[in-house]
């Protein structure tokens, strides 16, 4: 027979106000401004903002691009 011990997690609430709310998201908005982002969802790689036409095979030829690259100037 084995015991079962149940731990409880404690439960954290966080209010904030609506002000609060609209604060963060405009600083968030501001920071993506600043970096360029236009649209949603937006990639770096590498620091340089890259292109991806949707498609998966299109997002793994940069990254391996760029990882051939990392390694070929070491």
């Amino acid at each position: 027979m084995t015991d079962q011990v149940q731990a409880q997690q404690p439960t954290v609430t966080l209010t904030l106000t609506v002000d609060q709310v609209n604060n963060i998201i405009n600083a968030d908005e501001n920071a993506g401004n600043a970096l360029g982002v236009d649209a949603t969802p937006t990639f770096y790689l590498n620091s340089k903002k890259i292109q991806v036409n949707n498609s998966v095979q299109d997002f793994s030829k940069l990254i391996d691009a760029a990882l051939a690259s990392s390694t070929a100037s070491k």
